[in-house]
């Protein structure tokens, strides 16, 4: 009976569901267009310095501020993206967030899907209190510590890289995605947004061939399993 409970158990881990990864949306922004956004900020930036493998960094950008004579500290600018999610549960959208020069601590950036706020948080490239604070978060930055200063704009307070991945559940066939940024009216200050990446989880894709080639090992199994154990019981029923 253990060897039948252990051929089931097997034939059930195999026959659940698969989840499968699909790439809905990713853009680095390195061809100089900003595929699909709308908004704001629909341009790509290209940052003074080269890579070192001598490319151009470019990414969407740049994040900085809608100025008003009647608020000195502007208004945040947004853009966004909509992404076919039909048949998907939920989705993990990453990318790389640029905190760029002359952020001192009053810079704000979000990001939003179908309406949902997942980040809110200001920013600082300086001495100045921010209020993000990702993974392993030194200071409260949360920043790259192998990307700093790479972008090579001229002011002085550099650049910080922050890796951001957010899972979003779905509730209909197209998510709206939305980053917004706000600047200090102080300094020169900005954000940009690189490999922005969006994934989608399925759930009940077809098995491999390898997969059906162990699930009929596994009906193999119980279908041997259950002959021996009717063998079994008549042994023991004429040994009576």
């Amino acid at each position: 009976m253990k060897f039948v409970a252990a051929a089931f158990t097997f034939l059930t881990v195999m026959s659940a569901p698969a989840q499968a990864s699909v790439v809905l949306y990713s853009e680095d922004f390195q061809s100089g267009v900003a595929n699909g956004w709308t908004g704001d900020v629909t341009t790509v930036a290209t940052a003074p310095n080269l890579a070192p493998d001598g490319s151009a960094y470019k990414f969407l950008g740049l994040f900085e501020r809608e100025e008003d004579e009647n608020f000195p500290q502007g208004y945040p600018v947004f853009s966004s993206l909509n992404v076919g999610t039909s048949g998907f549960g939920k989705v993990t959208v990453s990318f790389d967030l640029y905190a760029i020069d002359g952020l001192d601590g009053d810079n704000f950036f979000s990001f939003d899907a179908d309406g949902t706020n997942y980040l809110n948080a200001s920013f600082s490239n300086f001495v100045y209190t921010q209020s993000y604070g990702g993974p392993n978060s030194p200071a409260g930055t949360g920043s790259d510590p192998n990307a700093v200063d790479r972008f090579g704009y001229p002011f002085q307070f550099g650049d910080r890289t922050y890796r951001m991945s957010f899972l979003v559940p779905v509730s209909s066939q197209n998510t709206t995605f939305r980053l917004g940024g706000r600047a200090s009216s102080y300094g020169g200050g900005a954000f940009g947004v690189d490999n922005f990446k969006v994934v989608g989880m399925s759930v009940g894709a077809v098995p491999e061939p390898a997969t059906w080639a162990m699930l009929l090992v596994g009906f193999g199994l119980v279908g041997g399993a259950m002959r021996s154990d009717r063998r079994r019981k008549v042994a023991l029923a004429n040994a009576v």
